[in-house]
């Protein structure tokens, strides 16, 4: 998908800005809709393929686009949920301060937060509330709020123009409740 439509954030193909955008937004929808119709198998494949790059990953670049990746791959419904969990939440903090990668993983711990069997949501509250505080930018202590960095214009194309801070509020909210 990325060496086929992606170069250094640009489609290999000749063509305008605006035109490579749209193409590739319309890519990156037609594989996000057509993950529901991916086998629950389908799941330890795909986890599979790009945990190798999540977990030692040297690059943050390619970070980004397992993750991106993942978000974009991964079935909703499938039984890894429980096992996954502990490890996608010591992934998210990997990265602090890019509201890009807060979006990818409040999008999957949300799909996780309906699908988990056994996973004691309570055990991990303490930092999910510390993200959230983190990512609506609530001033703590005396110093500034940091501000967030984005993640590179390929990585971007992969997640989605859905990626608002009222987005990521929702995501949240849909994780703490």
């Amino acid at each position: 998908l990325v060496s086929t439509h992606f170069k250094n954030g640009r489609a290999v193909h000749l063509a305008s800005g605006g035109v490579i955008q749209r193409h590739q937004r319309k890519l990156v929808a037609t594989i996000y809709e057509v993950r529901h119709y991916f086998a629950p198998t389908a799941a330890v494949e795909i986890w599979e393929s790009l945990k190798g790059q999540l977990e030692h990953g040297h690059r943050q670049q390619s970070i980004f686009i397992a993750a991106a990746t993942l978000r974009l791959l991964m079935p909703t419904k499938h039984d890894l949920y429980d096992e996954l969990v502990p490890t996608w939440l010591s992934m998210w903090t990997m990265i602090d301060h890019c509201a890009d990668w807060d979006y990818i993983w409040l999008t999957m711990l949300g799909r996780a937060r309906k699908h988990t069997r056994s996973f004691d949501w309570n055990t991990v509250a303490p930092q999910i509330f510390h993200a959230a505080n983190r990512i609506v930018q609530v001033p703590t202590g005396n110093g500034p709020v940091p501000g967030n960095r984005r993640a590179p214009a390929i990585e971007r194309a992969l997640i989605s123009n859905a990626n608002t801070p009222s987005e990521r509020l929702s995501k949240i909210a849909k994780l703490v409740v």
